[in-house]
């Protein structure tokens, strides 16, 4: 648990598309309820370079 005031730092540059983002043969799994967030991040979004 945060408190008020409490930063989190999220490093992107460890982030990675699963094979479902390379593929409409793929469908990608939502995550659990439990990791999703009740804030806005306000980050873009990287489309995989499909070459």
């Amino acid at each position: 648990d945060l408190e008020d005031g409490d930063a989190v730092t999220i490093d992107f540059n460890l982030a990675y598309s699963p094979f479902c983002a390379y593929s409409d043969t793929f469908s990608c799994p939502l995550p659990p309820e439990e990791n999703w967030l009740e804030i806005v991040i306000p980050a873009g979004e990287r489309a995989p370079d499909l070459g």
